[in-house]
C-alpha cells in the first residue's frame, strides 16, 4: 500500500475501506453507512488530528512559526533570550525653586504625580543645593499610557522633603520609553538579530544591543562617517514605540553598547529619531454594493502601513496600494495614490507617520 502520510480526507477513506475489503471480501462497503464506511471515516479523521498534533509540535521548535509561550521557551533555550516586558517611561522631572534659602534632599523612591494622576518614583537621591535639580523618575504602571509629552506639571505625594518651600515641578523633556510588551514579531526579530551580533562591533551587533535596552523598539545607524582604519563615528537613531526619546533614555542605550558592541577606535553617537509627518491621498474605484464604513477602514489600514515604518524605512506606493486593496478585494476595484505620486526615501535618521488628518481616502 501507498504509504504518503498527507492526503485528503477522502484519499485516506477509500484507502482503509480498500484495505479492508482486500482482507475481508465479504464486508460490503459500496453501500454508504456501512460498518466499513465508518470504520473508514474513524481511522481518517484519527489520522488528520494525528497529523494535525505532530505538526503544531514541529512549529514550536522553529523561530518562524513558533508563537506566544511557545516562542518564550524556544529563545530561552536555546538563545538565552527573554522577551521585553511591558516599561513604564522614563525621564526627568526639573524642580524649580523661586529662593534658596533651604537645603533640600529628594529622597530615592519619592513619588511624584501629573495632573491626570499617574504617578512615577525618582530613581534615586537627589541633594538640592541650588535653585534647579534634576530629579529621574520612572513610571509606577507600564505601557504607552505612561508617556508624557514635553513641559507636564508634576506635584509631589509627599512634600514634605520640600521643607515648606514653593517649588515647581516639570518635565523638561517627554518621558518616554513606556512600551507595551514585545509582539512575537519584534522578538522573533531581535532572537535573528542574535546570531548576527555574534561578531561584536559589527552594525548587526550595535544595532541588536540598542534593542536589548527594554525602553527601545526602533533602531537604526548611520555609517557614511565611520572611516576605516582612521577611526570616525557611527550615528545610531532610536525611539520608543510611540517614536519617543529623552536624553535619559539615550544615555542607557549608549551605556549599552559602549559596554558590549563598540568599535575599538569607533565612535557611537546616539540620537532620537525624527518623526516627519507625510500626506497621503488614494482614489478609490469601488464595485457595487461597497459598505459605506469602507473608506475609514481604508484610512486606518493607509495609516497602520506608515506608522509600522522603522526609522529611515522608505514609503513604497505600491505597499500603499496594497494596503488600501487589502482592506477588502471584494468591494475595492482599484486604488490609485495621488500623494505622494513616488515613493519617499526619509534620510536616515528619519520617521515617516501619518496621522489621521494626514489621511484623504476619496
Amino acid at each position: 500500500m501507498d504509504l504518503k502520510l498527507l492526503r485528503t480526507y477522502e484519499e485516506d477513506v477509500d484507502l482503509v475501506i480498500a484495505d479492508i475489503e482486500s482482507r475481508v471480501p465479504k464486508f460490503d462497503a459500496k453501500r454508504p453507512g456501512t460498518m466499513v464506511n465508518t470504520i473508514g471515516g474513524v481511522v481518517s479523521m484519527a489520522k488528520r488530528d494525528a497529523q494535525r498534533f505532530a505538526l503544531r509540535e514541529v512549529m514550536k521548535t522553529f523561530f518562524r512559526s513558533a508563537k506566544g509561550d511557545d516562542l518564550d521557551i524556544l529563545a530561552n533555550d536555546h538563545l538565552d533570550l527573554q522577551r521585553h516586558k511591558a516599561s513604564g517611561a522614563l525621564g526627568e522631572i526639573v524642580l524649580n525653586r523661586v529662593q534658596v534659602t533651604n537645603f533640600l534632599s529628594v529622597p530615592e523612591g519619592s513619588m511624584f504625580v501629573d495632573l491626570t494622576g499617574a504617578q512615577y518614583l525618582s530613581q534615586r537621591r537627589v541633594d538640592v543645593v541650588g535653585q534647579v535639580a534634576r530629579i529621574p523618575v520612572r513610571a509606577v504602571a507600564t505601557g504607552i499610557e505612561t508617556n508624557r509629552a514635553a513641559n507636564q506639571k508634576f506635584l509631589a505625594a509627599d512634600p514634605t522633603w520640600m521643607r515648606g518651600e514653593p517649588v515647581d515641578l516639570f518635565n523638561q523633556q517627554p518621558l518616554a520609553g513606556g512600551n507595551p510588551a514585545e509582539t512575537d514579531d519584534e522578538f522573533r526579530r531581535r532572537c535573528a538579530a542574535w546570531w548576527r551580533s555574534l561578531r561584536r562591533a559589527t552594525a548587526s551587533a550595535i544595532r541588536y544591543q540598542a534593542l536589548s535596552v527594554s525602553e527601545v523598539r526602533r533602531a537604526t545607524l548611520d555609517e557614511s562617517n565611520a572611516r576605516p582604519h582612521r577611526g570616525g563615528y557611527i550615528t545610531l537613531f532610536v525611539t520608543d514605540a510611540q517614536d519617543g526619546w529623552n536624553q535619559l533614555m539615550l544615555d542607557l542605550v549608549k551605556h549599552s553598547v559602549d559596554r558590549d558592541g563598540r568599535a575599538a577606535g569607533i565612535v557611537v553617537n546616539v540620537q532620537p529619531g525624527t518623526v516627519i509627518y507625510q500626506q497621503v491621498r488614494v482614489k478609490l474605484t469601488l464595485r457595487p454594493g461597497a459598505s459605506d464604513s469602507l473608506l475609514t477602514r481604508v484610512a486606518e489600514s493607509i495609516q497602520a502601513t506608515v506608522n509600522a515604518l522603522q526609522i529611515g524605512e522608505p514609503l513604497q506606493v505600491s505597499r500603499l496600494v496594497a494596503a488600501a486593496i487589502a482592506t477588502n478585494d471584494r468591494e475595492i476595484a482599484d486604488a490609485q495614490i495621488t500623494q505622494p505620486l513616488t515613493d519617499i526615501q526619509p534620510l536616515g535618521y528619519q520617521l515617516l507617520r501619518t496621522r489621521p488628518e494626514d489621511v484623504t481616502v476619496g
